[in-house]
């Protein structure tokens, strides 16, 4: 009965090796590290701010912007900026009408002002891109300027 239970236990040990090994090829290797531009190209359409405690709580919506680089056109962020006591916080979201390796379509990026992104969503001929990376700036970026550098793939 032990060898029975073993032999059963030994093929679906194989089988879930086998699967996890064909979902691995199926996504494309990420690329090298890719780097673009977003730079601010005018005014937002609405700011707004509000008091919440000891917190000031300010809402910036669609904010334009011009991307340049390897992810390259158009599009607008919509962020929210905490300022706490001890510091400041933001979150963003940025819909973008983009070129990135000869493909076109819209992506949708949550991030920070400055620290992580990531693509949570794409159509067109980027349909299936994800990627993730950092935002950030140093003395020579202009004002309303970051760059974003980070690692893409296509899905099968």
């Amino acid at each position: 009965m032990n060898k029975k239970i073993l032999g059963v236990f030994a093929s679906l040990l194989v089988i879930t090796i086998l699967v996890l090994q064909m979902s691995a090829v199926n996504a494309t290797k990420p690329t090298e590290n890719i780097t673009w531009h977003s730079i601010t190209t005018g005014f937002p359409e609405t700011m707004s701010s509000r008091i919440a405690g000891n917190n000031i709580i300010v809402t910036i919506l669609d904010s334009p912007k011009l991307f340049v680089g390897d992810i390259s056109g158009t599009g607008s962020s919509d962020f929210r900026m905490v300022l706490h006591e001890d510091g400041v916080s933001t979150s963003g979201i940025t819909t973008m009408d983009v070129t990135y390796d000869g493909k076109s379509g819209n992506l949708v990026m949550k991030h920070g002002s400055i620290g992580l992104w990531r693509i949570i969503s794409a159509t067109g001929e980027l349909a299936g891109l994800h990627g993730q990376g950092t935002i950030g700036r140093d003395e020579t970026t202009p004002p309303g300027a970051y760059t974003f550098t980070g690692k893409v793939h296509f899905d099968p």
